[in-house]
């Protein structure tokens, strides 16, 4: 798991992952108290089925643990630890942190407790896969391509294609505050919210929407709070109602006549499980052949690079003016080139997800658009 130590002369902590094949799949951070001024990086890794190990420098490991020592004799707490995780996951820290040694070392252990856990994940990150779309949809007149990556093994980030009746789709991208257990719980029960809702007839999204945050709300925790584009898609007359409760505006780009015009599907409502009786507004998008949909969470835009940038949607939307003939495939593969380039190998600190949709000549059914 990485883990990284950072000493100032006001507060000190460190941040523990664990990792699950490739992914962390929890993170823990320990907030030690305010008298060692140094810097130092520690890198653990353990996954499910093999440990690797990078040994923590000696003589710094030591100073950390007579300093510690030295403060608690003064009978002032050396360590406080807190939780960004549910607290389901509670046991990998205690509530006093006696020694930062003695935690490494409860943490590389094998116990009984631990394979448990590795297990569980395992199990609940194939439940979560099976929230997400399972087969390769014919949407008539569409083609698109998806990308979903969480920053641990199972995250809040939620996509889904929804087919309604008379040619009609449903296409909706959330994101669930959080990440991890806690965020990928909320995500199902907006997922069954939202799948729920569409298969009563409805004429207002609007309505919809509202029903969908009404049993949200009941369902969630008071403190959390999910983002939704929800929009459904009438493939005869290429007509895109939508309501936009909080999330990142879905970019449309078009080019027409030699130029290349965006459109920004903003927020016309708050997120959901926000605030009590909340009302949204329905709005509409024609779109016309050759207009590229791309929907995202903010993974994507709040990616950052060693220097603490983020890469921002004004970098989305340069790529995207830079696509013009291209897949939605070919977009996805761009996009999320590009992001990780520009991350520099800086660890996924959200859930990324990425759904592009392209409009083509309706005649045309292969999965590709028309040759240029």
């Amino acid at each position: 798991m990485p883990m990284s130590l950072r000493f100032t002369e006001e507060v000190s902590s460190a941040t523990v992952q664990i990792v699950c094949g490739s992914r962390p799949i929890l993170e823990q951070r320990v907030f030690i108290a305010p008298f060692v001024a140094d810097e130092m990086q520690a890198r653990e890794t353990h996954s499910c089925g093999h440990q690797q190990a990078q040994p923590f420098p000696g003589r710094k490991l030591r100073s950390v643990q007579t300093a510690l020592s030295n403060h608690n004799q003064t009978g002032t707490d050396a360590a406080t630890v807190r939780s960004e995780q549910p607290r389901e996951a509670g046991f990998l820290l205690r509530d006093r942190v006696e020694t930062l040694a003695e935690f490494l070392k409860k943490s590389e252990s094998e116990s009984a407790l631990h394979r448990a856990l590795r297990s569980d994940l395992e199990h609940a990150e194939e439940v979560h896969k099976a929230f997400f779309p399972q087969e390769n949809f014919s949407i008539r007149g569409l083609t698109y391509e998806t990308f979903y990556r969480p920053a641990n093994c199972i995250g809040g980030d939620y996509y889904d294609f929804l087919p309604l009746h008379a040619d009609r789709w449903g296409f909706a991208v959330g994101d669930v505050c959080g990440k991890g257990i806690g965020a990928a719980l909320l995500m199902a029960s907006l997922q069954a919210s939202l799948r729920a809702q569409t298969m009563h007839d409805h004429s207002d999204l609007s309505t919809l929407v509202s029903h969908v945050d009404r049993l949200f709300l009941a369902a969630s925790p008071k403190h959390l709070y999910a983002s939704l584009f929800y929009a459904e898609y009438d493939a005869v007359t290429r007509v895109l109602n939508y309501v936009n409760a909080g999330h990142n505006a879905p970019i449309v780009v078009r080019w027409k006549h030699g130029q290349c015009n965006v459109f920004h599907l903003e927020a016309s409502g708050t997120p959901l499980g926000l605030l009590e009786g909340s009302q949204f507004t329905s709005k509409a998008f024609q779109f016309e052949k050759g207009d590229v949909l791309v929907m995202y969470t903010d993974g994507i835009t709040e990616t950052e690079n060693p220097n603490g940038e983020l890469w921002g949607r004004e970098r989305v939307e340069s790529l995207l003016r830079a696509c013009r003939d291209c897949t939605p495939a070919q977009i996805v593969g761009r996009v999320v080139k590009e992001v990780l380039t520009f991350a520099e190998g800086c660890a996924q600190r959200d859930d990324m997800t990425l759904v592009v949709v392209g409009v083509k000549d309706e005649r045309e059914f292969d999965g590709t658009y028309p040759s240029q």
